[in-house]
């Protein structure tokens, strides 16, 4: 769940994070991308603001504000979502 609610977040689809919110998913899980997925590419690594294999990935917080998705940011705040979190590349 912390895959989706990250990526509908990034992505601005306000609808999809209140739905993944109501079924009950984190509003500030980090998400680490999987391994499979970046392939080796570390450039895409630095981009996502997450390392593979560790905690402390990106929130969906973290990226709805990146992309300047206030209503969604306050929809995860509304949520309970932690203000205090940071990524491991020190966004918060």
């Amino acid at each position: 769940a912390a895959g989706q609610l990250y990526w509908a977040a990034s992505d601005g689809r306000v609808d999809d994070v209140r739905r993944l919110l109501d079924q009950g998913a984190p509003p500030d899980e980090p998400y680490v991308v999987p391994r499979r997925l970046l392939r080796g590419a570390r450039v895409l690594t630095r981009v996502l603001g997450c390392v593979t294999g560790q905690q402390g990935g990106s929130t969906a917080p973290i990226r709805a504000a990146i992309y300047g998705h206030t209503d969604i940011v306050r929809l995860l705040l509304d949520h309970g979502a932690n203000t205090e979190l940071a990524n491991n590349v020190s966004s918060s």
